[in-house]
């Protein structure tokens, strides 16, 4: 809360064809009144409640929009350029965690981009809210929409002695954290916030180090994930010189007993600390 840019999610997509931009605004309008999480911000209290945030959830749904022309333009720039500004600007508690531009690159084709906060979705959600968008606009039925709020209340019912004691056993015996000395995305430069360009980097995949992994994983019959777990605890290792590394990992959080939670559109994921 206290930085307007961080965890923000920022996703782009080509729309081919022609486009009623009004029917597509309102079934944006129509997929946030079935899910509140959309129409959601979040506070940070005062008083005797400092310590706490506060979750908002607006009636109307209100999201900025930029809608403009890049027939003309250099879309990757254009794109590239529209999204730093997006970070720069960041949320505001008075409007949506989630803003969108919306430009026409050729007669028939579009660009959509859109930052959102991850607080809102995860990674699962992003189809499912595309989902929902195109058939609001194509006006086909819809089933009646499971709520975020109903994976809050299951989480919100759990025994937290239970949790404590779990956790207390699975890491009995640990001496230290496995702490990176300058855990930063850009050590030569300490001061860079999530709004500057430069705090980014970029990941490109490369064809032949994909075709080995896939054939590691399969030679030895474990998962990505598990291979990924190995490889973190190896950098730690490296680093820090740790033979009990501890790292967060990111689980989907969606295998509750919650029906229909495969369905829910908000941010379920979880991050749980991994002992290698």
């Amino acid at each position: 809360l206290q930085d307007p840019a961080a965890y923000m999610v920022q996703l782009g997509f080509t729309i081919k064809g022609q486009l009623n931009v009004s029917r597509f605004h309102q079934a944006w309008e129509n997929t946030a009144q079935n899910h509140a999480i959309l129409r959601t911000r979040f506070l940070t209290a005062s008083g005797c409640d400092a310590n706490k945030n506060l979750q908002v959830v607006a009636k109307n749904f209100n999201a900025h929009w930029i809608i403009r022309s890049w027939e003309k333009a250099c879309v990757d720039t254009m794109r590239d350029q529209f999204f730093q500004q997006e970070r720069t600007i960041g949320f505001t508690p008075h409007r949506p965690w989630i803003r969108f531009g919306l430009f026409r690159t050729t007669s028939d084709s579009f660009k959509l981009l859109v930052s959102v906060h991850h607080a809102l979705i995860d990674g699962w959600s992003i189809g499912l809210l595309l989902h929902s968008v195109c058939s609001h606009y194509t006006g086909d039925e819809l089933p009646k929409a499971i709520h975020y709020r109903d994976f809050v209340d299951h989480v919100g019912c759990q025994d937290n002695g239970v949790a404590e004691q779990f956790w207390s056993n699975q890491f009995s015996g640990v001496e230290e954290p496995s702490l990176l000395v300058q855990a930063h995305h850009h050590p030569t430069f300490p001061n860079l916030q999530p709004s500057d360009a430069a705090f980014y980097g970029t990941v490109e995949k490369s064809v032949p180090i994909l075709k080995q992994i896939n054939r590691l994983i399969s030679d030895h019959g474990v998962t990505l994930s598990s291979l990924l777990r190995v490889a973190m605890a190896v950098v730690l290792n490296h680093h820090i010189g740790s033979t009990d590394p501890i790292f967060g990992v990111v689980v989907s959080g969606r295998n509750v007993p919650v029906e229909g939670v495969e369905t829910i559109i908000g941010a379920c994921i979880n991050t749980i600390p991994c002992r290698v």
